[in-house]
């Protein structure tokens, strides 16, 4: 079971009650339809960081991007399951695959798979989607935990910004800040800050992050 971004103790809870059903969980958050793919129907261990796969012609993918639950009772003679051969040697039998959404918008698959044949009855599928709703609870408070934090990081590298200009004289300190500042808000590989020279009709650079690449950057005028 693989739970991206979520808390442990959620996903130990799943797995507890998933088994007390006789199920096998897999389960897969992620901040993409694709990375949730990936989680969810990769088989053989951890998928790796950075995996990327289609969302066509697959289960997993199908909930993705359609939001909705889906079943197959026979997953190693289904033609639409192109992951047909690895079920078969892994013993898989049927899959049922569950959205995890939040708002509207689906960020993960949650995945059960069992070796025996067997049905699932709308009150077993409301019983798992609760976990799904769950998993979705976990991903929505830690998204805010993450967006409260970049808003405070910005609100203070401004202030921190704001302050060397009321109190600085040296402009090329200022400029070399404000560089390395937008660098890191913004997540840029190269940042430049250009004065315009009127009377050499020029642009001059002045600043850049990271400062490294003056180097690689020659031409210090344009």
């Amino acid at each position: 079971a693989h739970l991206f971004g979520g808390e442990a103790a959620l996903l130990a809870q799943v797995e507890m009650e998933c088994a007390a059903l006789g199920l096998s969980l897999r389960a897969a958050i992620a901040d993409t339809p694709g990375a949730a793919w990936a989680l969810s129907r990769h088989a053989g261990g951890a998928v790796p960081v950075g995996t990327e796969v289609p969302l066509d012609n697959s289960y997993s993918g199908t909930v993705a991007t359609t939001g909705e639950v889906l079943f197959s009772p026979d997953t190693q003679n289904d033609p639409k399951n192109f992951l047909a051969a690895q079920d078969r040697a892994a013993g898989v039998v049927n899959y049922l695959g569950l959205p995890i959404k939040a708002r509207g918008r689906v960020l993960g698959v949650l995945t059960l798979n069992t070796e025996k044949a067997r049905d699932f009855d709308d009150q077993e599928i409301a019983y798992l989607a609760s976990f799904a709703d769950r998993a979705a609870v976990a991903l929505e408070h830690a998204r805010l935990r993450e967006d409260l934090e970049e808003r405070l990081y910005r609100t203070d590298t401004l202030a921190a910004l704001n302050r060397l200009i009321t109190s600085s004289l040296d402009l090329d300190r200022i400029l070399d800040q404000i560089a390395r500042a937008a660098a890191r808000l913004m997540n840029a590989d190269l940042v430049i800050v250009f004065t315009a020279n009127e009377a050499r009709q020029v642009l001059e650079a002045r600043a850049i992050s990271p400062a490294g690449q003056w180097s690689d950057y020659p031409p210090r005028a344009i």
